[in-house]
């Protein structure tokens, strides 16, 4: 259906040296957006479509929605929910519907001036095919069918908030999730796969001093890389009666145990209660880390950057150069104060590149960390420390654990 000239803003981008700029036209005036990238670009676009929503005569009609606009309506309605995974998918099922980032996501469908009602069953089927196939430049396989599905699940949620809305109908909905239960042949899910202790081990060397110990403490509270990463010398709660969520009072003294209770997790918007607790391994490696400021993080990029130039700068045996001292003074880059759950993966597969093993995955080490505390204490036991309410979601970690049926046998 033909849309109104003047009824809607609508969002273009040109090549300007090399560089892609967006832009919105609207009642004859050319409206510039930012480049691509930029955070302004949203902020620009979801302004400038309350302006004209607020003004007016303006009508935003269900048949007069572009795919883009429904997407940056919900992104700034105090329906979306944020947080880190949400965030990242959101923004990539966007960026693949609308063919934003060709260099990277080579050959994809671009849903830029498509309207929401336009979008049928048969155009998502073959961009969920598209994802399915989608590949890196080494040639393998980009998504496994687990992310496809979870980017797939992303855009039907974009477009059942547009039902709530009234931009488009409910039926609508109905037909696209109809293509969610056809088969797929996409690359096999990983996860339930644990790391190699092996491979874990060479890869340590490689690894920032922090996150050494990361790594370590993660595996031994099989804990999810968001929750080991955030740990602050306040938050983990040592000595004393404590009442802990889900476990009643507990004397950490008598114990000897330490716990900290989280009140930002996966879980947390659903009431559920979640406790990280430390057994004595790993509370000698969190030990020397816990004199710093109770509210800063413990794994800090600029606290590894920092020691790993004065290991390099005691280890010099010629003089420090005035120019030298100059550059280390006038150095722009500023480092996190908290390793983020994506910069702690990348570290991972940097550091198994130098170590010449496959890749190791966070959620790998998870698993791993699920295994040997089955072996060791029971499934039980696993459970309350993964956070599990039941022992079937337990047991999907960590695949079939073969030492543990041989220790079976073997009467150990």
């Amino acid at each position: 259906m033909a849309r109104p000239t003047n009824e809607l803003p609508v969002k273009f981008s040109r090549i300007k040296a090399g560089k892609k700029y967006w832009s919105a036209r609207y009642q004859g005036r050319e409206i510039a957006l930012g480049p691509d990238g930029s955070p302004q670009v949203a902020q620009r676009w979801a302004t400038l479509l309350h302006q004209v929503a607020q003004s007016p005569g303006a009508v935003l009609r269900s048949d007069a929605v572009l795919i883009p606009e429904i997407f940056a309506l919900y992104r700034n309605s105090p329906d979306y929910r944020s947080y880190r995974d949400a965030d990242e998918r959101f923004r990539r099922a966007l960026i693949l519907l609308t063919n934003a980032d060709p260099l990277q996501y080579p050959g994809g469908p671009d849903y830029t001036e498509l309207e929401v009602t336009q979008f049928t069953p048969p155009l998502f089927k073959a961009w969920r095919r598209w994802l399915a196939k989608l590949a890196t430049p080494s040639g393998s396989l980009r998504y496994s069918k687990a992310t496809v599905q979870k980017l797939c699940r992303m855009v039907l949620q974009v477009f059942s908030w547009g039902v709530t809305e009234g931009l488009l109908d409910g039926n609508t909905v109905a037909s696209l999730r109809e293509v969610l239960k056809l088969s797929l042949d996409a690359k096999p899910n990983q996860k339930g796969r644990p790391a190699n202790p092996d491979h874990l081990a060479k890869i340590l060397p490689h690894l920032p001093e922090g996150l050494r110990v990361a790594v370590q403490v993660q595996r031994l509270t099989a804990s999810r890389p968001s929750e080991v990463l955030a740990i602050t010398p306040g938050a983990i709660l040592r000595t004393g009666i404590v009442e802990v969520p889900g476990f009643g009072q507990c004397d950490l003294g008598v114990a000897g145990l330490w716990v900290m209770p989280l009140t930002q997790h996966k879980n947390a918007s659903k009431g559920k209660h979640r406790t990280i607790w430390f057994p004595r391994p790993a509370q000698e490696l969190l030990a020397p880390l816990l004199a710093g400021e109770p509210n800063k993080p413990i794994f800090s990029p600029s606290a590894d950057m920092q020691l790993r130039s004065r290991q390099r700068r005691a280890a010099r045996k010629s003089k420090v150069t005035p120019s030298q001292l100059r550059r280390d003074a006038e150095r722009k880059r500023v480092l996190g104060e908290q390793w983020t759950s994506h910069a702690y993966s990348l570290a991972l597969k940097r550091a198994s590149v130098k170590a010449g093993v496959p890749a190791v995955t966070a959620y790998q080490i998870r698993h791993l960390g699920k295994n040997e505390l089955t072996r060791a204490h029971g499934i039980e036991v696993a459970r309350l420390l993964l956070g599990h309410e039941k022992t079937d979601t337990t047991d999907l970690y960590g695949g079939r654990d073969y030492q543990l049926l041989a220790n079976a046998i073997n009467g150990e």
